[in-house]
């Protein structure tokens, strides 16, 4: 009589397991979500020449996506933004699409303008009062400045602190031209430049724009603050 395997009971159970485990697909990776999320944000900040520092929140564990037979998609939500609390949109295009968003955390160091000295409120700023510092992006506020010349001629509204980063809330246009003043009209046509007399409705500093009536004409016309005093119109 011939001996039975011990294994041979065992055998029906796995041959019917076989189907069931063959049919499983595989999951999507989590990290292949995040290496898809950080090159995103490095393409974004391609034109800074340091290296950001990327912050990936961790998926939930428990998240299952379908292996995706297409190279992941990666996008912007309509509220990105390149710098601090940020997402990023992944999507699988393939046979079984899905999509889901991934926060992350992103900061890189900036060189922006700080007082190289105590500066005074009221003061005009000139070059010797600036120079270029790295700050870390988390440390910025809305309105910082990156070139000393968007500061320069300006007067300050409160006392600044030495390594204080500047920014546009802390400046006042100095007023080139005010309301009812005399000012000239300059006009450039071809080559050809007119000076005009003219007399301000308005007020503004150098680089703003402002009504100016043609005292020669009486129409008024708009236009751009050159120096203290001088309106270039077209």
């Amino acid at each position: 009589m011939a001996k039975t395997s011990p294994l041979l009971p065992t055998l029906p159970l796995l041959l019917a397991l076989l189907p069931a485990t063959a049919g499983l697909a595989a999951d999507q990776s989590h990290a292949s979500i995040y290496q898809a999320v950080h090159g995103h944000i490095e393409q974004r900040l391609d034109e800074i020449e340091a290296k950001p520092e990327i912050q990936i929140n961790p998926l939930d564990r428990r998240l299952s996506l379908e292996q995706c037979d297409q190279p992941l998609q990666t996008f912007d939500p309509p509220s990105f933004r390149a710098l601090g609390r940020t997402s990023v949109g992944v999507s699988c295009e393939g046979s079984k699409p899905w999509s889901l968003y991934v926060s992350a955390q992103v900061s890189v160091d900036l060189p922006v303008v700080v007082a190289a000295r105590p500066l005074a409120r009221n003061s005009l700023v000139q070059a010797a009062d600036l120079k270029l510092k790295p700050v870390n992006s988390d440390k910025l506020y809305n309105n910082y400045l990156t070139r000393p010349a968007d500061a320069l001629g300006k007067r300050l509204r409160r006392n600044i602190k030495a390594g204080d980063v500047l920014n546009n809330g802390m400046l006042i246009i100095p007023k080139a031209v005010k309301y009812g003043s005399r000012v000239t009209l300059i006009s450039r046509l071809a080559g050809l430049e007119v000076r005009m007399k003219g007399k301000a409705m308005g007020q503004g500093g150098i680089g703003e724009r402002v009504a100016v009536k043609n005292l020669s004409s009486e129409r008024t016309v708009e236009g751009i603050i050159r120096a203290s005093g001088v309106v270039e119109v077209q």
